[in-house]
């Protein structure tokens, strides 16, 4: 029905409602199921396939060199959409809000809880002293790519960059000492005698997990003690509840600090009503909460482990 605009009828949302809580037969708090590799493309220094549910993301990573430029080593993130991602979308020659969406926030996680200190760890020194001061910085580009977008796509990219990541290592690279104004920048650096391979310290690894408040007529307040939210919504849910659920993403530490927090459409009509119900026997805000965070911190567990698992086979 989202694929040709017609009015949802409200009244068959809830009879399918009532026989089961999810399109795809998982439990309410049940997560996608999930698949991590490592070192999918020989052509790259770190890459990765994860798949969660039916949603697929591939990532790569190389490196470069910033001839002559000292403590600017970072880390640059794009996300990019296949345009035959999903039924609905269209090839297009412009890039989507959703992936510069995407990209600003893995780009803004790396730099500031993944690998805040990436500058310091990617300077190259010159053949004669490791201890010197650097001469240049390696610059590393992380792409990713989702293949089939099935919702929750914060939720694969970022573990997808994670393992590319901490998968990617490249060899040592050393400024020679040559005349820079008669040699191309390829004549100037030459991997180490030693065959050394460089490779990152990983300070933090975030994961995100997404969740959707049920509407308070399909939660069915006078029921069963359920908190009314269901995890990782397929597309296809959020696509026939479209405005009339809230869509929230919360990213936690693998500790159990909350990193960051968003809710949207939380103010709408009977929302939070929904969390803190009148009846004393059915789950208050605070309990609402907690179950998404214990929840939410079983997943994140399990999804450390599958990248973990990933990167040392």
């Amino acid at each position: 029905m989202a694929d040709t605009n017609l009015l949802k009828p409200v009244a068959l949302f809830e009879q399918l409602f009532e026989s089961k809580g999810r399109l795809d037969n998982r439990e309410l708090l049940e997560p996608g199921a999930i698949h991590v590799s490592a070192g999918v493309l020989p052509s790259c220094h770190g890459s990765s396939l994860v798949r969660i549910g039916q949603t697929h993301i591939i990532c790569g990573v190389r490196t470069k060199v910033l001839p002559e430029q000292i403590n600017a080593g970072r880390i640059v993130c794009n996300v990019e959409i296949n345009g035959l991602a999903n039924r609905s979308s269209h090839p297009k020659s412009s890039v989507s809000k959703e992936a510069q969406c995407l990209s600003s926030k893995l780009q803004q996680l790396v730099e500031t809880v993944v690998c805040s200190d990436a500058a310091s760890q990617l300077n190259i020194f010159s053949d004669s002293d490791q201890m010197s001061q650097p001469v240049a910085s390696y610059i590393l580009k992380l792409d990713v790519i989702v293949l089939h977008d099935d919702g929750c796509l914060l939720d694969a990219c970022i573990p997808a960059a994670l393992t590319a990541l901490k998968q990617a290592r490249w060899p040592k690279l050393i400024a020679l000492s040559v005349d820079h104004r008669n040699t191309s920048c390829l004549e100037q650096y030459a991997p180490s005698p030693s065959g050394d391979y460089v490779s990152l310290h990983l300070i933090e690894l975030p994961i995100p997990v997404t969740w959707c408040f049920l509407p308070a007529r399909v939660s069915k307040p006078d029921g069963p003690s359920v908190a009314p939210v269901i995890l990782q919504p397929t597309r296809r849910e959020l696509a026939l509840w479209d405005a009339d659920a809230g869509v929230g993403q919360i990213i936690l530490s693998v500790s159990g600090r909350v990193l960051d927090l968003s809710v949207v459409h939380a103010f709408l009509p009977g929302l939070f009503g929904n969390l803190s119900t009148p009846h004393t026997e059915q789950p208050d805000s605070i309990t609402v909460w907690q179950t998404l965070y214990n929840s939410a911190m079983k997943y994140v567990k399990t999804m450390h482990d599958a990248i973990s698992s990933a990167v040392k086979t």
